[in-house]
């Protein structure tokens, strides 16, 4: 943790405390930390029919062409916090692009309320257990980004949410055992699918040590086609784990077929 964001934190607990959303000082807080209620009810937070999605691990392929008995490895859950709109590009950008650090703790909690609406809903029943959806997890892991990009940014956003987020969800930091072994270009500024999945082909490399038999939770910021976190996913089961799970905070990817 930063000293800003140290500092953020100590205001917000003993001082006056703002929205981050907003600015605007707050008494009662929302169920989420760091905003104020009236902005709660502006977040686009994903109704449960629409907070899994799954992913092919075999990114180039299209979902649609795929059954889901073909093999046990062929698909991936994705739980989705909220999806990619208003106010939620905002939050993003502060985070990437201007140092707001301080806007990861509502971030980690609701990708955790998230994650624990999917655990309960497939406890009850209330969502349907499919082959690919797991139940128990013990490590978790930050989408990695290359040492250039690290160079521009001083931090990596998603590994900023997995401090919290392992806090929050008692699990073992294992972002150490993968890295992103290439520059890529940013996925949403590529023109089509293939680009993007050519972008992200075999850029990454995790270590086998770490990650044998563990069951992993992936976490991004956002998913734009899916394809960095198959490609992700892919070198995790690479490594030998057991089960690969993906935790993104915002998206507006709907899949071809679940």
């Amino acid at each position: 943790m930063d000293l800003s964001s140290f500092w953020f934190q100590l205001k917000q607990a003993f001082f006056v405390p703002t929205c981050v959303l907003c600015g605007r000082v707050f008494r009662a807080e929302a169920r989420f930390p760091d905003l104020c209620s009236l902005c709660e009810t502006r977040l686009p937070i994903r109704r449960l029919d629409c907070l899994r999605d799954f992913l092919p691990l075999m990114g180039g392929t299209s979902q649609s062409t795929i059954s889901f008995n073909d093999n046990p490895y062929a698909f991936f859950p994705v739980i989705i916090a909220c999806d990619y709109l208003h106010p939620l590009p905002q939050l993003v950008r502060s985070l990437k692009f201007h140092g707001g650090i301080e806007t990861t703790r509502l971030m980690a909690a609701l990708m955790s309320h998230a994650l624990n609406e999917y655990l309960f809903s497939l406890h009850t029943g209330r969502l349907a257990c499919r082959n690919y959806d797991r139940l128990h997890f013990d490590a978790i892991v930050a989408m990695p980004i290359h040492a250039s990009r690290a160079r521009e940014r001083s931090y990596n956003q998603s590994q900023e949410i997995v401090q919290h987020l392992a806090h929050l969800l008692a699990l073992e930091d294992l972002s150490i055992a993968i890295s992103r072994t290439r520059a890529t270009e940013r996925q949403s500024e590529l023109a089509n699918r293939n680009q993007r999945y050519l972008n992200v082909q075999n850029c990454f490399r995790a270590d086998p040590e770490l990650l044998r038999d563990r069951h992993v939770i992936l976490v991004d910021d956002v998913m734009t086609s899916g394809l960095t976190l198959a490609s992700a996913a892919k070198s995790l089961y690479l490594a030998s784990a057991a089960t690969v799970t993906g935790l993104v905070l915002a998206s507006n990817y709907r899949a071809e077929a679940a």
